[in-house]
């Protein structure tokens, strides 16, 4: 009790001596907040540690045996003291106080952060020394903690995470523009195409598909979202089917990204995770009306287009697909026999297949085709052409409730018409299947458009060149 009334009685002595010699005592001017903050070496007691208008005081008092040191600060409008038996001890401890005094920090668990406890203020220097190096805050980088671990949740550590996301990044090596992804593609898949004919029509349904991504989008494949992907196949689209086949055609552009190293391949690409429509159904058959294919063959004469003419009556009077069209060559048409041998290495299932060359057709080649060598359509770009052309004098569909719609080319107009009104006019599905390529239900499900009528059958086969008589029925 005596001691520390002694003490008491010196720290007395010390404040009543610092007044009299109106605060000349030694300061020490504090560095800013973000570095460690340092006192000059002196011999002059108390000292004190200044930052703007906050100050702490190291006083140094003995009870004639040793020295103590007594730390001194205002906080919270209480004045509060600390003692060491050692002076760098109370040193540091006094500017660590100042710290946390000009931060403003309030009390946690009851205790203020400048009463911590001797652990909880070793583990905050070794926080801040950790974090000194790579210049971020001690709040800043709790900050930052959290909320990446609420976006982790239980799905692993914040490391794993963030060597997860480097090794992504390492695999794309710089923003590659869509359109010229797209273009690289296309011409990898001409190559093949060389290889493999058949494929004629899957590159240009890519080639139309594709284009029309990279036109609307001109963003680098890399910042391409799945908001970007399904607002354009939204756009573009008007049916389900239509939907799922350019959804089809984005998802492949999304493995080639992935393959080049244009898209990190360890994870789906944004055309991955686009839903299919699941409503498909079945194909919607439409048979062109006699009258519109009329107007068709007469536009194309009237404009000297024979290539559009030609790729129209063979279209619609064999049912062939666009890809065998497309590949067809002279030296598979047996006039003499008035038939049309397509070989298996064209056809969609590998198999040779006989198609019946009706009495209009062999009328519409010879005014048409007097000389024929070689492949009947020397383009690739005969279809697109032929049915651009075709577009706006296209009639709307029958009973679909879309007359206020554009006229446009019918998806499988062709083969469908032929179809329809080839089972009329032999009542037979098992022949039309064979002429076409399919099986009966097929041809029943996907190919028979059953508004079409006798009447309309009938007028089909009946749509020559000018001039021509139909041969009269056998009997």
């Amino acid at each position: 009790m005596k001691t520390h009334v002694h003490r008491c009685g010196l720290l007395l002595q010390n404040l009543d001596t610092h007044r009299a010699s109106g605060g000349r005592n030694t300061q020490v001017e504090l560095a800013p907040v973000s570095t460690y903050m340092t006192a000059k070496n002196s011999d002059s007691w108390p000292k004190t540690f200044k930052w703007g208008g906050l100050s702490v005081k190291v006083y140094r008092i003995t009870d004639g045996e040793s020295w103590d040191y007594c730390v001194c600060w205002y906080f919270g409008g209480i004045r509060r003291r600390k003692k060491f038996a050692h002076e760098d001890k109370a040193l540091a401890f006094a500017k660590e106080q100042l710290w946390f005094i000009g931060e403003g920090k309030m009390s946690v668990a009851g205790k203020s952060e400048a009463g911590l406890s001797d652990s909880d203020r070793e583990t905050f220097r070794t926080a801040v020394k950790l974090l000194k190096p790579a210049g971020i805050g001690l709040i800043a980088a709790l900050t930052d903690y959290i909320a990446a671990a609420k976006v982790m949740g239980e799905h692993g550590s914040l490391t794993l995470a963030a060597n997860d996301y480097v090794k992504r990044a390492a695999q794309v090596e710089k923003y590659n523009p869509t359109s010229e992804v797209v273009e690289e593609l296309l011409a990898i898949m001409e190559e093949e195409l060389k290889l493999k004919p058949k494929r004629c029509r899957d590159v240009q349904t890519m080639r139309s598909h594709l284009r029309q991504f990279a036109k609307a989008t001109k963003i680098p494949i890399q910042q391409v979202t799945l908001d970007t992907a399904v607002t354009w196949l939204q756009g573009s689209t008007a049916s389900d089917r239509s939907f799922n086949n350019k959804r089809t055609s984005l998802v492949r552009l999304g493995s080639f990204c992935k393959q080049k190293c244009y898209l990190p391949n360890d994870r789906p690409t944004p055309f991955e995770l686009i839903r299919p429509k699941r409503n498909v159904g079945e194909h919607e058959v439409h048979a062109l009306p006699p009258h519109a294919l009329r107007v068709l063959l007469d536009a194309a004469l009237a404009a000297q287009n024979h290539e559009a003419a030609l790729y129209f009556v063979i279209g619609f009077f064999t049912g062939m697909r666009t890809s065998e069209l497309q590949r067809l060559q002279w030296d598979y048409f047996y006039l003499e026999r008035n038939t049309i041998i397509l070989p298996a290495k064209i056809t969609k299932n590998n198999r040779k297949r006989k198609v019946p060359i009706q009495p209009v057709l062999r009328a519409w080649l010879d005014f048409l085709a007097p000389k024929r060598t070689g492949k009947v359509f020397a383009s690739d770009k005969t279809t697109v052409r032929c049915i651009d052309f075709a577009r706006p004098l296209m009639p709307v569909k029958r009973g679909t409730g879309q007359e206020e719609q554009e006229s446009d080319w019918w998806e499988n107009c062709m083969r469908d018409s032929y179809a329809s009104y080839r089972a009329i006019t032999t009542y037979s599905v098992g022949q039309v299947a064979l002429e076409i390529g399919n099986s009966e239900p097929m041809v029943r499900r996907c190919y028979f458009d059953v508004t079409a009528d006798e009447e309309d059958a009938k007028l089909w086969f009946e749509i020559g060149p000018k001039g021509w008589v139909p041969p009269a029925p056998a009997a």
